[in-house]
C-alpha cells in the first residue's frame, strides 16, 4: 500500500512541477483532491510504521532481558557469567529485532518527511488556485 500511495503522489507532483503554470483551476483542484486523499493514506502508513517500530523496540528489549537472565543463570567453564558478558551475549542474540526496529524508525522518519513535503505542495497549489481565481475576477 505504501508504494502505491507514493507512486500516485510522485505522479501528481511531477505533473504539477511540469505544468503548474499552464493548469486550469479545475485541474489544480482535482490534483489537490488526489494529493489530499493520498496524504491521508500516507499519514495512516506513517502511524502503522511508527507503531511497528515501537513494537519491535519492545520485542528487542524483552528478548534481551530474557536472554540476559537466562545467560546470567548459566555458567561458562564453571564460572559465573558477569553482567557485561551476559548483556553482550543477550544483545548479540537480539540483533535481528534491533535491526527491524531501526529499519522501521528510518521508514517512519522518511514517511514523515514525505508527508510534510506533500503538505507544502498542497499549500503551493492552494496559493496558485487563489491567484488564478483573483485573475479571473479581475477580467
Amino acid at each position: 500500500m505504501i508504494q502505491e500511495v507514493l507512486d500516485i503522489i510522485d505522479k501528481e507532483i511531477a505533473v504539477y512541477y511540469e505544468h503548474s503554470d499552464k493548469m486550469k483551476p479545475h485541474k489544480l483542484l482535482r490534483m489537490q483532491d488526489v494529493l489530499s486523499v493520498n496524504s491521508y493514506y500516507l499519514a495512516e502508513q506513517l502511524h502503522y510504521s511508527n507503531k511497528e517500530a515501537v513494537e519491535n523496540k519492545l520485542v528487542y528489549h524483552f528478548k534481551t532481558i530474557r536472554w540476559f537472565l537466562t545467560i546470567k543463570s548459566e555458567k561458562i567453564d564453571n564460572k559465573a557469567v558477569t553482567d557485561k558478558v551476559a548483556q553482550c551475549m543477550a544483545e548479540d542474540d537480539s540483533q535481528k529485532e534491533w535491526e527491524a526496529e531501526i529499519d522501521k524508525r528510518v521508514l517512519t522518519f522518511w514517511l514523515d518527511k514525505r508527508l510534510k513535503q506533500v503538505n507544502s505542495i498542497l499549500h503551493s497549489i492552494s496559493q496558485r488556485i487563489a491567484y488564478l481565481k483573483q485573475e479571473l475576477n479581475n477580467k
